[in-house]
Order: structure tokens, then sequence, then C-alpha cells
């Protein structure tokens, strides 16, 4: 390669850019590995690229590996959250460098971005970042998003949302602001186990998000939807995803299955029915009820609306178990779950699978609405993570990753399965039954009724205005 060139380069970053003397050593010895273009040009380019990405760990610049929280006006607060494991880095940029970087998913690139989708969710985050970080540039500044668009990445310049001031007094008011992001702070929301709660207020946004566009599609005659605006006449753009009532469902139902790894398991104290505590505010057990019921059957007779808090919920489920549920990492929750350990049911095949395959637009559709919804799961993480709900609730540590919803192969041997089937509500034992093996054979039959009974509060919470 032309050293003289990269050498020339290399100290205009010196002198300009803060590029230390290892780094340009660095980069002389990958530019002797790499075979020389025939194009002046490309080698040009391919020395510049490798040296901004080499620049990326220069510790004097905007990196965040071993960062000085004063040099970029970080609070001690959001560092010693970073530094604890508690704040993801792609948030932790929003500070140090006025940018977010909305990762890639395998989506239909066709598409418009699935990360479109959380778009008005989070201007509002990129407020609570700021004003969590209560810096003296607070209420300034543009975030630099860097998404896909078509094949390539482009930037969009975004104005933070500052409509609410994180309060670190208090975990309840900073958890109703959460539920208010998300279109979920009602009573219905509220009375689930908490462990549901972050997926049903994930899948409310990707709801309304879809009927605000005029993207979600239901039967006439289905009564489960006929309060919501049906788009199923619509024409729809190219560019767009229709949501299809169908693929809401499994999306629900596939997140119940998921959630047999940890919270469901067949051997978990959460769904035990019966348990030596007997004090009145423990939870009730399910009981089955219509989808047009009003009550839901995880309230606790003995709270009132009114004490609905987040605390409450979690002492009342997590008395089950005595102890803080060990459900933030894969080999804790193997451990807990005993001689059930794994995700407790198991797909028979994927027969389903290969028909919707076999239905290339529908296949596509159902790919990107999926892509739509782990991405509503992921920023739904974030602003857990900057509201300090997954450090000041020792139960929420289990959502800084959201892995315990996503079951990707449950999905998509549902969707097909689901839009044949005809009153997927009343029959919903009967599709899990029909679609899952139990880890062990015996005695499933009421364990599926009770996931089945899940499903049902949760799409009734989903659903309800």
């Amino acid at each position: 390669m032309d050293s003289y060139s990269l050498s020339r380069l290399t100290r205009s970053y010196i002198n300009h850019e803060g590029i230390t003397l290892r780094q340009t050593s660095i980069i002389e010895r990958i530019c002797e590995k790499i075979p020389q273009e025939f194009d002046p040009k490309l080698n040009r380019d391919f020395r510049e690229i490798l040296i901004k990405s080499v620049q990326q760990y220069n510790n004097t610049n905007n990196n965040i590996n071993g960062i000085n929280g004063r040099d970029f006006e970080i609070s001690n607060d959001i560092l010693n959250s970073f530094n604890s494991g508690n704040y993801f880095h792609r948030i932790l940029n929003v500070i140090v460098k006025n940018q977010f970087e909305c990762s890639y998913y395998f989506e239909d690139y066709s598409k418009e971005s699935s990360w479109n989708i959380t778009s008005n969710i989070r201007k509002s985050m990129y407020g609570l970042i700021k004003s969590r970080n209560n810096s003296i540039n607070n209420n300034k500044g543009i975030i630099e998003e860097y998404s896909r668009n078509g094949v390539n990445i482009s930037f969009n310049e975004v104005r933070p949302t500052f409509d609410y001031t994180y309060d670190d007094s208090s975990v309840e008011r900073n958890y109703k602001q959460y539920l208010k992001i998300f279109d979920s702070n009602i009573e219905i929301v509220k009375k689930l186990p908490y462990y549901l709660i972050p997926v049903v207020a994930s899948l409310r946004y990707l709801l309304k998000d879809k009927i605000e566009k005029k993207l979600f599609a239901y039967a006439e005659d289905d009564e489960t939807y006929r309060h919501l605006p049906n788009a199923s006449n619509y024409p729809v753009s190219y560019s767009q995803s229709k949501l299809n009532y169908y693929e809401l469902e499994a999306l629900i139902a596939s997140s119940i299955a998921a959630l047999t790894f940890t919270y469901l398991n067949k051997s978990s104290p959460y769904l035990k029915d019966n348990h030596e505590d007997t004090q009145e505010y423990l939870i009730n057990s399910l009981s089955h009820l219509s989808l047009n019921s009003t009550s839901t059957s995880f309230s606790s007779t003995s709270i009132s609306s009114s004490n609905l808090t987040i605390e409450n919920n979690i002492q009342i489920n997590d008395q089950k178990i005595h102890q803080t549920p060990p459900f933030n990492n894969i080999y804790t929750a193997m451990t807990f779950n005993g001689n059930e350990s794994g995700r407790y049911l198991i797909l028979k095949n994927n027969r389903h699978l290969e028909a919707l395959q076999n239905r290339s637009s529908s296949f596509k559709n159902a790919i990107h609405i999926y892509a739509e919804f782990k991405n509503t799961l992921i920023v739904n993480s974030y602003i857990l993570q900057v509201l300090k709900l997954t450090e000041n609730l020792t139960s929420f540590s289990s959502f800084y990753s959201m892995y315990c919803y996503i079951w990707e192969g449950a999905y998509y041997n549902m969707v097909d399965l689901f839009r044949r089937s005809t009153n997927n509500r009343a029959k919903i034992t009967s599709i899990f039954k029909y679609l899952f093996n139990g880890r062990n054979m015996e005695n499933t039959d009421n364990y599926m009724r009770k996931l089945g009974q899940i499903y049902k509060e949760m799409l009734k919470a989903i659903v309800s205005q």
C-alpha cells in the first residue's frame, strides 16, 4: 500500500482528531495485511474509514469506556448505573454523543425500518435521558438517529420531547410515567401480575400505533375487536406492514409460550393455586373468565384500585416464592425451575411455519411484524432503565433484555394456525395442546388451561381502551 499517503493521512488525524501513535501503528499494520486495490481512491477511502473506526477507541474522544463523567456532563447517578450494568451503552450515547443507533433486525428490507414503530416514544425517551442526567444542557441539543433506510444507513435529526421530569424520590411516579408512555396507565393493566405488564404494554403500544395509521385489520363480525377501527378494507403501501388480528394473537400466545422458560414454567410457584401462605392479600388463583368480563382473575380482593402500586403488585406475586425471582439470566432460571428447567413447552414440529412460508407475502409481513414487536420490547427495556425501574424494583431486573418474552419459532408456527382457526379465544387451550408437548407429559391439561386463561387476560388488557 502507499505508505506515504497513509503516513500523511494519519499525521493529519494526530494533529486534528487526537489519534495516538499507538493507534497509528495499529492502522499501519492492518493496512499492510490488506491487499491493495487497483483504484487508489478505494485505498484512500478504506484508510479513512479504518482511521475513524480505530478512533472510536480513543479514551480522549467520545468513547464511553473508562469515561470520566465530568468530561461529558454525565451525572454520577447515570454513571453509577452504567458502571453497575444497569444502563445500556446505546442510551448512554444519547448523552455522550447526542446520537442513537438503531440496530438491524431480521426484517423485510423493502419495508420501512422496524424502528419507525417506536419513533414517538423514543422522543420521550430522549427527554427522560436528559431529564435524569440533569446536565446544564438538559433541554438543549438535537439527537442524531442512525437507522436503516432501504438497504442503506441514514440519519435523522430528532428533537427530544420534554413532557416529564424524572423524579428520583418517587418510584411509583416514574412507574406511572412508564405506563403512560405505552398508553397503559389503566386499571386492567396494573392489575396484571407485574411480569406480564412489560409485554402487555408493548403490545398495547404496537396495536395503538397500527390503529392510528389505519393498519390494523380483523374480521367484521369479530366481537373482540369491534370497538376498534378496522382497516381491513384500506389500501396499504408496500413499504408498510399491516397488523392482522391473527398476528397480534400469535404475538400474545408466543410470548406466553416463551414465558414457560421462567415465570410460567410448570414448576413455577407463580402458577400455584394453593400455597402455605394464606394472607388475604395473596393473589387469587386463576379462574376461567370470558373475554367480555370486566373483572380480572389476577386482581387481589384486598387491594383497592387506589392502591394499585407496582410495589404492592410485586409484593403480592413474589410472596409466593419468598424472594426476588432469579430470572435475570438463563442459568439462574434453569436452576430455579429444577427438574423442569428449560422452556417447558416444546414445539411438536414446524409444519405451520412451512405453510406460512408458502404464502410469501404473508410470511414477509409476519417477519416485519415480529421485528416491530422486538423493537417495541427493547425500547420498553431502555425506558425502564432510564427511569431506573430495573434498579429500584429488583424484580424488574429480569426485563433488562426482555429475552423472556421472545420465541420466534412459536410465533411463526402460530400465525398461519391462528389465521385458519375460527374463534381462537375459545380454542386457545386446544391450540396450545395441538402445537406443543410438555417437557413432562403427565398432568399437562390443567397447565395448558392456565396458559389459555392467561392468554385471555392479556388479550383483554391489550384491546381495552
